[in-house]
């Protein structure tokens, strides 16, 4: 699966000193003898060892790939031509996927000594801090005084809209609507 530069430069990733690199790891290599991004060859291997002023690694893929190369090197020098970063791998490790299992076991024994656990030592819970019915009666009593207030002015306004209407439809009515301007 290969990528674009610009793909490449979002993955998460640290910067690698050439010569202090640690077997077993996982290195990104970055050709750096081209100036052009989408011209840059970038693999990715696992580290092995250091021979002279190469680093040689194994389980070497092509993650960007310009020039549809096949071949896939195994050695990189440490001096010029190459930089190497750190892959971060965010999939789990081989210690977490073994204990996944105890921690799912003492998850679910949590969980059945909380339900087995007598409702009297549980204390109630209020999400408003408070008995939330005596905030929502303290509320529903402000909402609704307002709202009849408000309402009683809404039904009058409407009444005398309807009847300031009815007055200007009667009207036009009786005199035959308005008359067209003459230009």
């Amino acid at each position: 699966m290969t990528i674009t530069f610009e793909e490449f430069e979002e993955l998460p990733k640290l910067d690698a000193d050439k010569k202090n690199l640690q077997p077993g790891k996982q290195y990104y290599i970055q050709d750096t003898t081209r100036r052009l991004k989408h011209l840059i060859t970038v693999y990715k291997g696992t580290f092995i060892e250091k021979k002279g002023e190469y680093n040689n690694f194994s389980n070497v893929e092509i993650v960007v790939n310009p020039f549809s190369d096949v071949g896939k090197p195994f050695g990189f020098s440490n001096k010029k031509g190459f930089k190497f970063m750190e892959v971060i791998d965010f999939n789990p490790t081989q210690l977490e996927i073994n204990n996944k299992r105890n921690t799912l076991n003492e998850l679910n024994e949590f969980i059945t000594e909380k339900k087995l656990e007598p409702h009297d030592k549980t204390p109630p819970i209020s999400f408003m801090g408070q008995d939330y019915r005596t905030t929502r009666n303290k509320f529903y009593k402000r909402t609704g005084n307002k709202s009849t207030s408000s309402g009683h002015s809404r039904s009058s306004s409407k009444r005398r809209s309807r009847s300031s209407s009815s007055k200007t439809h009667s009207s036009s009515s009786k005199k035959g609507g308005k008359k067209p301007k003459n230009i």
